[in-house]
């Protein structure tokens, strides 16, 4: 668990054309606590008051849940995976969004392994 978004950032590994990015959609919100999990595959962010993330940055692009429940997300400046690389071993977006987590509020990106980290 990190205090700020940049120690987080600094142990993820973003590619360079995406932090700034990535600073500016942390830099609007009120997250407190940054969590990378064993994969390190995605920044978890948690926002001040709750006690489950909200909003996940990933190499290539950030996904985020809404006040309302909805959940959408924004992609990088650099992102293989939407740009069609097919040298990519990450998964694609449309399939990222089925392994999330089904336990109810929480939400979060399911690792590999298909055990959530916070439930």
């Amino acid at each position: 668990m990190f205090d700020s978004f940049e120690a987080a950032l600094n142990e993820f590994r973003q590619p360079v054309d995406n932090i700034a990015a990535a600073r500016a959609f942390v830099a609007g919100r009120d997250f407190t606590s940054f969590y990378l999990p064993p994969s390190r595959t995605y920044i978890s962010l948690i926002a001040r008051g709750d006690s489950r993330p909200s909003a996940w940055v990933n190499k290539g692009f950030v996904w985020f849940r809404n006040d309302d429940g909805t959940q959408e997300g924004i992609a990088f400046p650099y992102n293989k995976v939407l740009d069609g690389d097919g040298n990519s071993h990450q998964p694609r977006r449309e399939e990222a969004e089925r392994h999330i987590c089904p336990t109810p509020g929480c939400g979060m990106v399911l690792p590999p392994n298909g055990v959530c980290d916070y439930c």
